[in-house]
C-alpha cells in the first residue's frame, strides 16, 4: 500500500488514456519513481503554493519540476479531487479538508454494493442479468 493506491496495480486502467495524448503529439512522457516522502514533501509545497493537492498530482507535480527546463512551461494534471484521499492529505497537511456538497450528498445515498462468490458461472450470470 502507497500513498497514491491507484498506483499499487500491476495493469491500471487509466494507462489507454495516454495513448489520447501520443496521438495528438501534444506532449512528450517521462516515467518516475517518486518515493513516499518526496510525494508527502510534494503535498506540502503545492499547498505552499496554495493549491490543495491529491498524492497522484503530487507525484506529478514532483517529476514535472524534476524535470523541466528553466525556459520551459509545464503543465501537470490532476483527475482526482483531494477528499477522495481525505485522510492522507489531512494527516500530511496537518488541516481538515472541507468535504464539497456534492460529495456530502453522495455519501449519504445507500450503497449499491454486493458480495459475489469467486465462481464464475454465477459472476457471469450476475453480469448478464
Amino acid at each position: 500500500m502507497t500513498l497514491s493506491n491507484a498506483m499499487d496495480v500491476s495493469n491500471p486502467s487509466n494507462w489507454i488514456r495516454t495513448d489520447l495524448l501520443r496521438q495528438e503529439n501534444f506532449c512528450e512522457f517521462i516515467c518516475e519513481s517518486v518515493n513516499e516522502e518526496q510525494t508527502k514533501k510534494s503535498l506540502k509545497m503545492l499547498r505552499n503554493k496554495g493549491y490543495i493537492s491529491e498524492p497522484h498530482a503530487a507525484i506529478a507535480y514532483q517529476s514535472l519540476e524534476n524535470h523541466l527546463e528553466d525556459d520551459h512551461l509545464g503543465v501537470f494534471l490532476s483527475t482526482a479531487h483531494p477528499i477522495k484521499f481525505k485522510s492522507v492529505v489531512e494527516e500530511i497537511l496537518h488541516e481538515s479538508l472541507i468535504v464539497p456538497k456534492i460529495v456530502k450528498e453522495l455519501m449519504v445515498k445507500p450503497s449499491q454494493e454486493e458480495t459475489l462468490g469467486t465462481d464464475y458461472v454465477p459472476f457471469k450470470k450476475k453480469l448478464l442479468s
